[in-house]
């Protein structure tokens, strides 16, 4: 699951970067190199932030779930203890 929340944001980034949607190849037919600086700074100030929001995100809801479970369970333990006096 961790290797989920790392991979995927920046594999939905440079998928939506490699559409027709975004171009950083200039025109006028000179003959540029493959590879774009420009290209790589804007995945990086995309891609960086949206795995943070996604692995905190991620940690704030397993937090959550655990204290819920942590209630639920001491709720159970109190119907127990308060059933058996009876």
């Amino acid at each position: 699951m961790v290797v989920t929340l790392l991979y995927l944001p920046p594999t939905f980034v440079s998928t939506f970067f490699s559409t027709d949607v975004i171009k950083y190849q200039g025109g006028g037919g000179v003959l540029q190199e493959s590879f774009s600086w420009l290209a790589l700074q804007r995945w990086l100030q995309v891609s960086l932030p949206l795995m943070l929001i996604t692995c905190l995100g991620s940690w704030l809801w397993y937090s959550w779930e655990s204290k819920q479970r942590t209630k639920q369970r001491i709720v159970k333990g109190e119907k127990k203890s308060i059933s058996g006096r009876i």
